[in-house]
């Protein structure tokens, strides 16, 4: 399935607005979680993505995730996975940290 060009343009630009407001890197106040993932170097490997989501569930108010870095650097899949971490952000803002 391919996603239409006029979605992939609200994605990036809501996340953009999003990522401008926040440090490269995150502060997170561990003491009000019961569990946060954190998650290592994607490398745009999108089956590695969808599998932590489907072993660990999607990210939500109450399953945050820590993305620490190379997200994207030279997997075959690099736009999907960034697309997918982007949604994520918009959707769960407190819920996603994206260390970059």
């Amino acid at each position: 399935m391919v996603l239409h060009e006029k979605y992939v343009c609200s994605i990036l630009h809501q996340a953009c607005a999003i990522l401008k407001t926040l440090p490269n890197y995150n502060r997170i106040d561990l003491s009000t979680l019961r569990h946060i993932f954190i998650i290592g170097d994607l490398h745009g490997q999108l089956a590695d993505l969808l599998h932590i989501f489907n072993a660990n569930g999607l990210p939500a108010i109450d399953n945050p995730y820590i993305f620490n870095g190379d997200f994207v650097d030279r997997g075959r899949n690099s736009v999907e996975v960034i697309l997918l971490l982007m949604v994520a952000l918009i959707l769960y803002p407190s819920s996603v940290f994206l260390n970059r």
